[in-house]
């Protein structure tokens, strides 16, 4: 019981020093509507601690110290005069709480198994491992070979945050920066609650349940339940996504300047916030905006083009081309190329090469299920109803929940059109099925994998609840005894959808909870045993990562692939002529030790692994049957007339 409450009070303390800063400056934004009073904190507060990190690590001030004095200094803002008063939080589904109930029950297992102290494996390649590496040294990350490190890593950031609270308070524990990426989630939960309760509804049932269902939908998604589990950034781009476009909708209906301008600074940060979070984050806050669009073409067409832009690039456009600039600026600093490895034939980069690019393509147009036009026109069906693990499969499952409300989502659009009349909840479906529809295109056009898709469920979710209410309502045929039982329909459909699609996760949600309740959890990971005995090697000692890249684990500084598919190392080891070549590469690198994978014989060079099977160049010091640790021997002279 310790266990989850000394980290549930990590993940609140983090959440105050987020919204410390964030309520100051969200009552500055100017006149929002209440349902975006806790998504603009929440976005104010991110915003500047993301740029207060991104400062102390680009100069090298990221040390526990220099974040004691800025956590301080920042939760100081919450004393500050609010200047505008906001108006008080809507109260979501008051009269029936069975749906939020329902919702709450749903986040438990991924919340209890977030708690867990493994780490999955991209957060030991990156999004754990470069925020502890980066609290240790204190400025950025850039281990060799590593193409993440200088990719845009916002949500990164705040997990140093996180690891320093754990470092603090739960002796190094990383459980705190999991439980961030869970509590995201929560954040896009509320969000969709709030937006729900307020859309264009007349009656108090039908607007909670909107809000409610829609939060309910998007937890369904077995990817979006898994990465709650762990401590990824696809989650937070929802998140972002999803206020990035109920504040363009808001700026589109705003009938003042005031809130049109307000709108469109939430809007600007949220768009800025998704291009920190990833390379293509961008393509995300385009689609987020496509609401602005018609707004916007009518005001050009009576002010001219420039007046009715200029409140967007103002608000919106400068701060993701700020945001976009300084990653892109520290990119080209490391590897002369601003969108690293992306466009090596223009720009070139550091361990990188043309066909490193064409294996990359490859692997990544590779997953799915086909490229030819009948794949293309199957995809929709084939997402929903064939995801599975494994890339062939989009590694990664929704839910069955979406065969019954898309096409209510479509039916409310349609019926609309039909009847030459526009109710209440269309705009709402309309837009977000656009700009839903315009991401789905580019993800379909790229590398179709189940969790690039998570950014735009909330606004699926969003459509489908507001259709399946539409639907609802109309099937009850005006009947107010039938419309009343709405929420409890809502809820007991929730559970059965989780409770057929998701049993195990339940169960071991349920394993975990008496886990915890039963003795002691440790709260740290158990690092492989290669890695325990490489953390007995001498302090200068330089590993060599082979079949594995989680250096979350290494004790030592490490050389590992970005990805397997493209290797970096086989790109770099693959032309050497013998294993002496080999060897004298190595070298010049300063490796010292080698951890070798079983297995990864099939991905590099065959001089490197004679090398490692010669005692003339390596020396096994630690085997066991899935990892072994080698010593690399020193370079000697070549023997006369011989070679190795």
């Amino acid at each position: 019981m310790i266990h989850l409450v000394g980290h549930a009070l990590g993940l609140a303390i983090l959440a105050l020093l987020i919204a410390a800063p964030g309520r100051a400056l969200a009552s500055r934004l100017g006149p929002l509507p209440p349902s975006l009073h806790l998504a603009a904190v929440a976005c104010c507060g991110l915003a500047t601690w993301t740029v207060f990190l991104f400062t102390l690590a680009a100069s090298s001030l990221l040390h526990p110290p220099v974040l004691a004095a800025c956590a301080i200094a920042l939760t100081l803002c919450a004393a500050l005069p609010s200047g505008r008063a906001q108006q008080p939080t809507p109260r979501v589904s008051r009269r029936d709480p069975t749906l939020p109930l329902v919702v709450a029950l749903l986040l438990a297992p991924s919340a209890l198994l977030a708690a867990n102290p493994t780490v999955s494996w991209d957060a030991a390649v990156y999004h754990l491992a470069l925020p502890r590496l980066e609290l240790t040294s204190g400025a950025f990350a850039a281990p060799p070979m590593l193409v993440y490190a200088h990719w845009p890593r916002g949500v990164e950031l705040l997990y140093t945050l996180a690891l320093w609270l754990g470092d603090i308070a739960l002796g190094g524990s990383h459980i705190v920066a999991k439980l961030t990426h869970w509590g995201f989630g929560l954040l896009t939960v509320l969000t969709l609650a709030r937006a729900g309760s307020t859309r264009h509804s007349s009656e108090h049932s039908a607007r909670s349940t909107l809000g409610w269902l829609a939060a309910g939908l998007f937890v369904l998604n077995g990817v979006v339940l898994f990465e709650l589990q762990v401590a990824y950034i696809d989650v937070a781009m929802a998140f972002f996504a999803l206020v990035t476009f109920l504040a363009a909708c808001t700026a589109a209906d705003a009938a003042t300047r005031r809130r049109r301008d307000a709108a469109l600074l939430l809007a600007g940060l949220g768009a800025a916030l998704l291009t920190g979070a990833k390379l293509t984050g961008f393509v995300v806050a385009g689609c987020m905006l496509l609401p602005l669009a018609p707004s916007l073409l009518a005001e050009a067409s009576r002010r001219g083009a420039l007046a009715a832009l200029r409140p967007l690039l103002a608000r919106v456009v400068l701060p993701v081309v700020a945001v976009a600039g300084a990653w892109a600026a520290k990119a080209w600093w490391s590897t002369g190329n601003p969108v690293y490895p992306l466009l090596y034939g223009l720009f070139g980069g550091t361990d990188w090469s043309a066909d490193l690019s064409r294996r990359l393509t490859a692997w990544q147009r590779g997953i799915g299920m086909g490229r030819e036009p009948l794949d293309y026109l199957l995809l929709p069906w084939r997402v929903v109803v064939d995801g599975d693990p494994g890339y062939d499969r989009f590694d990664g499952r929704l839910s069955l929940a979406w065969l019954v409300a898309l096409p209510a989502a479509l039916w409310t659009v349609v019926r609309a059109r039909l009847a030459a009349h526009r109710p209440a909840s269309d705009p709402l479906v309309g837009r977000a099925l656009a700009a839903s529809g315009a991401y789905f295109v580019f993800w379909a056009a790229s590398a179709q994998q189940m969790r690039f898709l998570i950014p735009v469920l909330p606004l699926l979710a969003l459509a489908g609840a507001a259709g399946l209410v539409a639907l609802g309502r109309h099937l009850s045929l005006r009947r107010s005894d039938l419309r009343r039982l709405g929420p409890s329909l809502a809820a007991l459909g929730l559970l059965v959808v989780f409770v057929t699609e998701h049993r195990a996760l339940a169960a071991s949600g349920a394993r975990h909870l008496a886990l915890y309740l039963s003795r002691p959890v440790a709260a740290t990971a158990t690092r492989p045993p290669v890695f325990e005995v490489a953390a007995t090697l001498p302090e200068n000692a330089r590993l060599l990562l082979l079949g594995t890249n989680q250096i979350f684990y290494s004790p030592r500084p490490s050389v590992a692939d970005s990805f397997f598919e493209a290797s970096q190392i086989a790109d770099w080891l693959g032309d050497a002529e013998n294993p002496r070549a080999v060897a004298a590469r190595l070298a010049e690198r300063g490796l010292t030790h080698v951890v070798w994978t079983a297995g990864a014989e099939t991905i590099y060079p065959r001089h490197l692994v004679t090398l490692l099977g010669d005692a003339r160049f390596a020396r096994p010091l630690w085997r066991d049957g899935r990892h072994m640790l080698l010593a690399l021997e020193p370079i000697g002279p070549l023997p006369v007339g011989g070679t190795r």
